[in-house]
């Protein structure tokens, strides 16, 4: 065994300048040069084309822009930190291509000069903590999250900080460090709860390691500086967590409608978590490929790069068996806890009784199923590999000067490597990007509706936005008006009934029985004035409705829409060579239109007697009871039986279970029974044929 020296933790914490402009140049540097004038599709569009319109909208829990009105999600969280930088660079007139390479190096800049700091405070200054704090900082645990969740980063990011406090409140004593421990976590917590919660639980083991193992606190200074940062970080914490609560009290169950144990859990194998991998977004795909194209499929695919990202954690792994060092323990600690938090309830071969009870114990409690993505305690196993690596390399050059600089070099050296998206491309998928700036008839059409009043219904819906000329995740037309805008996504917004409402409207569209007579109908129910049909959708991907088929149910004179405007050119929207979508429904639409029947890029459509005010009140008189559900409705509207609508239109389910249903439904209700609303199952991972089979009653 090597012993490994400790000074005493004592020692004063300095980073240099050095220290900074090296970390610098292999963070921040290379996504400013592999990611020049391309946006990726990183958390919300929104942030890049007004993210001062995003923080007015934040601070408030109720989001009429969205969904027809709808208590918001985690939207609080882009007060601090994220909603500020980004508003700050519009100020400053940086390009949101920079700004958000910035973004994005910085917090692996962050998050590498964090465990710089806790390496220099565990031992004496050693060039092998330099190479320990880029192995952190360019873990491949950035990959799944830079493509449109960065803020998830923000807590691995911090991890190395929330660590060295922590040691210092233990130390120290009183609550200036426990107070410095709070302030970290609020910069990092209050986009995502769940991932915070993992490095939150690093720091605290730091306590009984000193306790115990270190020996440089009593139990008591231990359970002091505990509560301390306990009772401080909770209180910094109240002004999302009570959003969270409201939201989750009266918004949709978002929990239920978004990714589940199941999918979560099938890519995290323990192999996969050590080299800094297993989160199932990165390994997602559909129709036309891998998500994250470019990056994703080397690291399954390439030899090579399987070898080296595995190479630095057998690495790290085999310098810290090597030595003897005090602070091994507790990294060694951070290894093993981070690889079982994030295998979690992985299926193969068979799922552990840990896993099998926290499987079950998410299908009964909201609070457990909210940290499925187990994968997120990565930063521990990451941490716990640099700091191994730090103790082996730096005992090796206490030995062998040379060797030790020979070490630090080939670990920095194998660091790069085993991430060449770096340097290839900033960290940016070839598919989730668009340039710069936006094409002009977005612009002119967002001009256009800023002009007008009430909300728009915009159609067709797709999964993601991902349009001809680039893909956003989220629909742009929210960032480029200031006015209420619903468009069916995969992930619901608004309340329950418009949701559902909503959903069938757009399944009508995509599945091709829509009838064209529904349409305007519908648009007055949830009181659109405007219709904004967006032709320039990537329909192969997602297997939408065909921009043709589109215009030709809203140009219908069935549909009673009025042309106001279109933008654009009138080009065909051919699908791309992946998948050319040459079919029957394609041939039987014709393949030669003529210019003037060729869908513009983008057209809206005036409601005749829309704009209903989001906020009104109807006499119970002539009410209109649906027993059935969304698709009864539409099915009512395409028969014509909702034209003549005076009072409002009320959802059987709805009033059946209300006591008080003789007082509003007076001799003149009308009532339409339909055989919508079956028992049947339904998923939320798909726009079209998302329903099952009636069921029997008894099942």
């Amino acid at each position: 065994m090597i012993r490994s020296a400790v000074g005493r933790v004592h020692r004063a914490v300095t980073l240099t300048i050095g220290d900074i402009v090296l970390l610098t140049m292999i963070t921040v540097i290379p996504q400013l040069l592999g990611g020049r004038a391309r946006v990726n599709a990183d958390t919300k569009q929104y942030l890049y084309l007004d993210p001062g319109d995003l923080l007015d909208r934040a601070r408030v829990l109720w989001d009429a822009r969205v969904g027809g009105g709808a208590v918001t999600h985690q939207a609080i969280g882009y007060l601090w930190p994220m909603g500020p930088y980004y508003w700050l660079t519009d100020q400053a007139g940086i390009p949101s291509w920079a700004a958000q390479r910035l973004w994005i190096g910085g917090l692996q800049l962050t998050a590498s000069l964090g465990a710089l700091v806790l390496f220099r405070h565990l031992s004496s200054r050693h060039h092998a903590q330099l190479a320990g704090a880029a192995l952190y900082g360019l873990s491949p645990f950035v990959l799944g999250h830079v493509t449109g969740q960065s803020a998830l980063l923000l807590p691995f990011a911090a991890l190395g900080w929330l660590v060295w406090a922590m040691a210092k409140a233990v130390e120290r004593g009183g609550w200036r460090w426990p107070a410095i421990f709070a302030l970290i976590v609020t910069m990092c917590a209050s986009l995502n709860g769940s991932s915070v919660f993992f490095v939150v639980l690093a720091a605290t083991l730091w306590v009984p390691f000193a306790v115990w193992s270190h020996g440089h606190a009593t139990p008591r200074q231990g359970f002091a500086a505990l509560a301390r940062a306990g009772l401080l970080t909770i209180l910094t914490q109240l002004w999302w967590l009570a959003a969270y609560a409201v939201g989750g009290a009266y918004g949709l169950p978002i929990l239920g409608v978004t990714e589940q144990v199941q999918t979560t859990s099938y890519t995290t194998s323990a192999a996969e978590v050590v080299r800094g991998l297993g989160y199932w977004f990165f390994y997602g795909g559909d129709s036309e490929g891998a998500w994250l194209r470019g990056i994703a499929p080397l690291y399954m695919e390439s030899g090579v790069l399987i070898m080296l990202s595995f190479a630095v954690p057998l690495a790290a792994l085999a310098l810290g068996a090597a030595i003897r060092w005090g602070p091994r323990t507790y990294f060694a600690v951070l290894v093993g806890t981070g690889t079982v938090l994030a295998v979690g309830a992985f299926p193969e071969p068979a799922r552990s009784p840990l896993g099998a009870a926290f499987e079950s114990l998410s299908q009964r409690s909201d609070l457990v199923l909210s940290l499925r993505n187990t994968q997120r305690a990565g930063p521990l196993v990451a941490l716990g590999l640099a700091g191994l690596a730090v103790g082996g390399i730096s005992a090796i050059g206490r030995r062998h000067t040379r060797a030790g600089f020979a070490a630090t070099l080939a670990m920095l050296l194998l660091v790069a490597l085993a991430l060449p998206a770096q340097w290839r491309s900033g960290l940016i998928a070839e598919r989730f990007h668009r340039a710069e700036d936006l094409p002009q008839e977005w612009l002119d059409a967002g001009d256009h509706l800023d002009r007008g009043t009430g909300r728009i219904l915009e159609v067709p819906g797709i999964d993601f936005a991902s349009y001809r000329w680039g893909h956003t995740l989220d629909p742009v037309s929210v960032g480029l008006t200031e006015r209420s805008v619903l468009a069916r996504e995969l992930v619901p917004a608004g309340g329950a009934a418009g949701v559902t409402l909503l959903g069938a409207l757009d399944r009508s569209l995509q599945e091709g029985w829509a009838e064209p007579g529904a349409l305007a109908v519908v648009a007055r129910l949830f009181g659109a004035s405007d219709v904004l049909v967006r032709n320039d959708l990537e329909y192969e991907r997602y297997r939408t409705i065909r921009p043709e088929r589109m215009w030709d149910l809203v140009t219908h004179e069935d549909a009673a829409l009025e042309l106001d405007a279109t933008f654009g050119p009138r080009q065909p929207n051919r699908a791309g060579p992946r998948r050319p979508m040459i079919d029957e429904i394609e041939l039987g639409l014709g393949l030669d239109r003529p210019g003037d029947e060729v869908a513009p890029r983008l057209a809206v459509f005036d409601v005749p007697d829309g704009g209903r005010a989001a906020l009104s009140a109807a006499s119970v008189d002539g009410a209109l009871v649906v027993d059935g559900d969304g698709e009864g409705i539409i099915n009512a509207a395409a028969a014509g039986l909702l034209d003549d609508l005076v009072g409002p239109l009320l959802l059987g389910a709805d009033v059946a279970a209300d006591a008080r249903f003789a007082e509003f439904a007076p001799d003149g209700t009308a009532f339409v029974v339909t055989d919508t609303n079956r028992k049947r199952g339904e998923r939320w991972y798909a726009l079209r044929e998302n329903v099952g089979a009636t069921e029997p009653a008894d099942r």
